[in-house]
């Protein structure tokens, strides 16, 4: 059975979470999970909050 990991994005206060790029690019899901069939790469996407004065 090949190995799979859940992955979730986290932001940090003052930040959202805008999506992943690599072998998971195109979802908005916080959360991934990935199998390791192959190499593979996920980064996942901060974005700054900026408040509507």
């Amino acid at each position: 059975m090949l190995p799979t990991y859940t992955i979730t994005a986290v932001p940090d206060s003052g930040y959202t979470f805008a999506g992943w790029t690599g072998d998971h690019s195109g979802s908005s899901s916080r959360s991934a999970t990935i199998t390791m069939d192959v190499d593979r790469s996920v980064t996942a996407l901060f974005e700054t909050e900026y408040e509507n004065d």
